[in-house]
């Protein structure tokens, strides 16, 4: 989980500006900490899991993730002590700094310090409940197919080859065939069938058509 943090002239690879979170690692950080509680882990837990999980951060990995997991805790009214202490002392003693120090980012980070130090140390808002994002799930079934008809008259046809289950959401694998033919395609029609990509970027839900897959097969 942890990042491929490199320095290349001044720059972090992983990091694409200066607010805390535009950066790969503490993204992860946050993602990793909110995940648990979707999936009912305790407050106490969370947090040991995140530190093992990136305790093999080295030097200048570690101060992203203090920094990141403390605040994501504080946004959720879950900071906990030994973590906010110590994502003061990255604050503190200057390390979180040590990559920008050549860098013209360098002043703008320093004040995203301050606001995270500020809040840190000041009141802190109440615990926030986590809840899982909502599941989506298809309704289609293995061996239906989508028609759909192209601007430029062409037909593609999706056969749903499998539905693939995923934590928050099952989706549909296709198996895509494009056609010269511009008749709706059917038992019927199947010749001028190819498997060359298509350009998907007008499709629109009502040029689709559905139905089960035609006997013989794929198209």
């Amino acid at each position: 989980m942890l990042a491929d943090r490199q320095r290349l002239r001044g720059v972090v690879v992983g990091a694409w500006g200066p607010g805390l979170f535009s950066d790969d690692l503490a993204c992860d950080v946050r993602g990793d900490y909110r995940e648990m509680f979707e999936d009912g882990v305790s407050d106490d837990e969370a947090t040991r899991r995140i530190v093992q999980v990136y305790g093999e951060a080295d030097d200048d990995e570690a101060p992203v993730v203090w920094l990141a997991l403390a605040v994501t805790q504080s946004r959720l009214g879950r900071l906990d002590d030994l973590v906010g202490a110590q994502a003061l002392r990255v604050i503190d003693e200057g390390v979180y700094l040590r990559w920008w120090a050549d860098s013209r980012e360098r002043v703008k980070r320093q004040a995203m310090l301050q606001k995270v130090r500020a809040q840190l140390t000041g009141p802190q808002p109440a615990r926030r409940t986590v809840r899982p994002p909502r599941r989506q799930v298809t309704d289609l079934r293995p061996g239906e197919l989508l028609g759909y008809r192209a601007t430029n008259g062409r037909w593609a046809l999706l056969r749903v080859v499998r539905i693939d289950e995923h934590p928050l959401s099952a989706a549909p694998s296709w198996w895509c065939s494009t056609s010269t033919a511009t008749n709706s395609p059917n038992r019927s029609t199947r010749t001028g069938w190819s498997t060359e990509p298509i350009n998907r970027s007008s499709w629109t839900a009502d040029r689709f058509h559905r139905g089960p897959t035609p006997s013989g097969g794929s198209p």
